[in-house]
């Protein structure tokens, strides 16, 4: 029987846009941050550039959102989920933790709220928050 990891959180970037050079001044600066994802039904290819935690049916995901006023220090906002399907050890979790630091704190990063659920079936929960 599969082991399954519930994984859903969110990530507030915050961003001072539509000045030159400034980190994160575009939505394709934070997507290109967060990292590559695949689903089970993508190609070869798409496994293979795969740079999230992911599991034997695919990685986990994003849905971004972008703030439509331009002058609000609050740019963007990632939906992050996944079911990683034989995944959860303790590697595992540590897999995520790293990943979760990797894209919450940084030179350039503004991160001013993150939260991260995983949840193994059948096991413990563990929550990361971000934290400067």
């Amino acid at each position: 029987m599969s082991q399954w990891t519930h994984i859903c959180g969110c990530i507030r970037f915050d961003a001072l846009r539509g000045m030159v050079g400034m980190p994160f001044s575009t939505l394709n600066a934070v997507k290109e941050h967060m990292g590559k994802t695949f689903c089970y039904d993508d190609d070869e290819n798409k496994w293979d550039d795969c740079n999230v935690p992911c599991g034997s049916e695919g990685s986990i995901q994003f849905v971004f959102y972008e703030s439509p006023d331009m002058s609000s220090i609050a740019a963007y906002t990632v939906a992050v989920w996944g079911d990683l399907r034989d995944f959860g050890s303790k590697e595992d979790i540590e897999t995520v933790k790293k990943w979760f630091n990797s894209v919450t704190k940084g030179e350039g990063v503004m991160v001013r709220n993150a939260i991260l659920e995983i949840d193994i079936d059948g096991k413990d929960h563990t929550i990361l928050r971000h934290e400067d």
